[in-house]
């Protein structure tokens, strides 16, 4: 899927879709604060399983940069790949940036812990 800033960040998980958005939807239920996710300088505002009926979900996030650089407005799709193959996970700014080292860093290292979570490798 094409954005309108490129740089997308996406994974493919060998998870059924429903089952992605449930361990999602846990995992942010089970937060300190009900509905948002903090990983590392990065936070995750993740809807309730009703957002996520339509086979296509949209989670809105801040990208952290490090100590000196401001967090970047992100959106994560959730998206039903085959009702037999899984999911696709797509991490895309929501506004212009211009990429350096830390960006694919950080934006890697995000959608890395997000799938460690859904495939169960991670709490």
């Amino acid at each position: 899927m094409a954005h309108p800033f490129g740089l997308a960040f996406q994974r493919h998980v060998d998870v059924l879709y429903e089952t992605c958005v449930l361990r999602l939807t846990e995992w942010a239920q089970s937060s300190a604060r009900l509905g948002t996710v903090e990983v590392g300088r990065s936070r995750l505002t993740v809807p309730s399983r009703d957002a996520f009926r339509s086979g296509r979900g949209h989670i809105d996030l801040r990208l952290g940069r490090g100590l000196l650089r401001p967090s970047l407005p992100m959106d994560l799709d959730v998206l039903r790949w085959s009702s037999a193959f899984g999911s696709v996970l797509e991490l895309h700014p929501s506004r212009g940036v211009r990429p350096d080292a830390r960006y694919y860093r950080e934006g890697n290292a995000l959608l890395d812990r997000i799938t460690a979570v859904i495939e169960g490798r991670a709490a």
